[in-house]
């Protein structure tokens, strides 16, 4: 069998949101098909946010056999039964734009409720050590010394849990731009534009938890599960 990458992740359900959001990274998860970006965003500048489709990470992607993908499925489902079917899974919108000045990513930055923080750590705790691996696992092998000068405490997420960005350090969005390769004057237009196209967003609620895998023949994720919340028991 060979290695696979899954991973939790929210993906509006089909409206003006989620189809304003395929078109910023130019591909459409649900229909596994290319979109047009807005006048505002050259195709180059989604090369690595479009393999992903338009999501919020809940866990990150990560490693395992293709034969180990239903238990993983299996665990899922378990666990989503120790929550309340009634709970509220809401984001609020802090901002749109670059993480900082001279970062290559754009995003629209959440905030996340008790519950998502909840569900994040339960699915994280349990679902990352099942993994083999993963991005962010290559990178620290590759070059440890530079995690261990950035964060210590990121360097230990990651080897127990294969990331670095999870638990206190969790920082939820929905990237846009990734890599942005443009000029000082496009990088304020990016900005521009895209908090005027999500302009009327305030809040995020979700019902709904997709499993998105990508094999190692595949150019994109794709929706292998979703799971519904309100009705995991």
């Amino acid at each position: 069998m060979s290695m696979m990458r899954v991973g939790l992740y929210v993906i509006p359900e089909e409206g003006v949101f989620y189809e304003r959001g395929s078109a910023v990274v130019g591909y459409d998860i649900r229909r596994r098909q290319s979109t047009t970006p807005p006048a505002f965003i050259q195709p180059e500048w989604t090369v690595l946010s479009g393999e992903y489709g338009f999501h919020a990470t809940i866990t990150d992607a990560i490693d395992i056999e293709e034969d180990e993908l239903q238990a993983v499925v299996a665990r899922v489902h378990e666990l989503l039964t120790c929550l309340r079917p009634s709970n509220q899974y809401v984001f609020t919108k802090t901002r749109v734009g670059f993480w900082r000045p001279e970062s290559n990513q754009a995003a629209i930055h959440l905030r996340p409720n008790r519950n998502i923080e909840l569900l994040h750590d339960i699915l994280v705790a349990t679902i990352h050590p099942l993994g083999h691996g993963s991005e962010y696992s290559n990178r620290l092998q590759a070059d440890s010394l530079h995690y261990f000068e950035s964060s210590p405490s990121q360097v230990a997420k990651t080897k127990q849990f294969h990331a670095p960005y999870i638990f206190e350090e969790f920082t939820p969005h929905f990237t846009c731009i990734n890599p942005f390769t443009g000029t000082l004057k496009q990088r304020v237009g990016v900005e521009a534009g895209l908090a005027d196209l999500f302009a009327d967003v305030h809040e995020v609620a979700f019902t709904k938890l997709c499993m998105v895998a990508k094999f190692p023949a595949q150019s994109h994720y794709q929706i292998i599960e979703e799971f519904d919340l309100q009705h995991a028991l």
